[in-house]
């Protein structure tokens, strides 16, 4: 498979998986997430690494239970 063909096989699949997540609420539900935690520990003081790893144990229990 050239290079090309590989790369519109790669944005087929992230289509689809974004859908997935999508239809699932999976996204919606680790947006939640983040708000609650950032309005919990103040907008002034909360960080990305923060954010990412309240979210990181949560959204990946909810990915493996998504079909």
């Amino acid at each position: 498979m050239d290079h090309h063909a590989a790369s519109e096989q790669r944005s087929a699949e992230m289509r689809m998986l974004s859908q997935k997540l999508a239809e699932t609420g999976w996204r919606d539900e680790l947006k939640k997430h983040c708000v609650q935690h950032v309005q919990d520990r103040g907008v002034e003081k909360v960080t990305i690494q923060d954010i990412t790893a309240a979210i990181s144990p949560p959204g990946a229990a909810r990915r493996s239970r998504t079909p």
